[in-house]
């Protein structure tokens, strides 16, 4: 890969070389990223009913927050998580639940600045299952809020903060949801930070 051979090349190199060879390896990360926010974006046109089976997402959601509390504590983020008091069995698929739950907390992480906050919260409700992800990031402007769900936008905001993301993060959310029949709200507010809530019914969708 081009990361091993920048390092095979050591001291050998001048400054200029080591620059592009950087700037090499950061175009590729990018592009294998987009590749898979693609393939992403098209699994849920993909699925069969084969995929779905009753589990409680409680398991799942500690699962993503605990594989990316790491990447919250490097960038001095403090992220917590509440599940459910009860079991929140769904019938779902858990691959595609997953990406939901991942793409929503890292989208957070990246977005909130150090020294900021993360709530991930998971609540068992009478008819449907809550998942609430509110962090003390960027926040967005209100006519930001009817477009981030579209492929490849990403907010003014956004880009000057961080030149990672592929704008395509919060679309797979949305196809994912869709394909469970939910629904999600957000809420937002410019530097104080947005809440994004998804709305699972409990009923089955096979």
């Amino acid at each position: 890969t081009l990361t091993v051979i920048r390092d095979i090349l050591g001291e050998n190199v001048d400054d200029r070389v080591r620059d592009m060879a950087d700037r090499a390896i950061k175009r590729t990360d990018e592009m294998i990223n987009l590749l898979k926010d693609l393939s992403d974006l098209t699994y849920g046109d993909l699925r069969h009913a084969g995929n779905f089976k009753q589990i409680d997402l409680n398991g799942l959601l500690t699962e993503v927050v605990g594989d990316e509390l790491i990447s919250a504590q490097a960038r001095q983020i403090e992220m917590d998580l509440t599940p459910s008091k009860t079991p929140a069995k769904m019938v779902c698929d858990p691959e595609a639940i997953k990406k939901v739950f991942r793409n929503l907390v890292t989208n957070a992480i990246r977005y909130t600045p150090a020294g900021g906050s993360i709530h991930v919260k998971l609540e068992n409700l009478a008819t449907e299952i809550l998942l609430e992800v509110c962090d003390t990031g960027i926040g967005l402007e209100p006519e930001e809020i009817q477009q981030i769900f579209n492929e490849f936008y990403r907010s003014p905001t956004a880009k000057k903060l961080t030149s990672a993301g592929t704008g395509l993060g919060l679309a797979i959310v949305q196809r994912l949801v869709d394909e469970h029949h939910g629904f999600i709200t957000v809420s937002s507010q410019v530097n104080q930070g947005s809440t994004f809530q998804v709305h699972f019914p409990k009923e089955s969708v096979l």
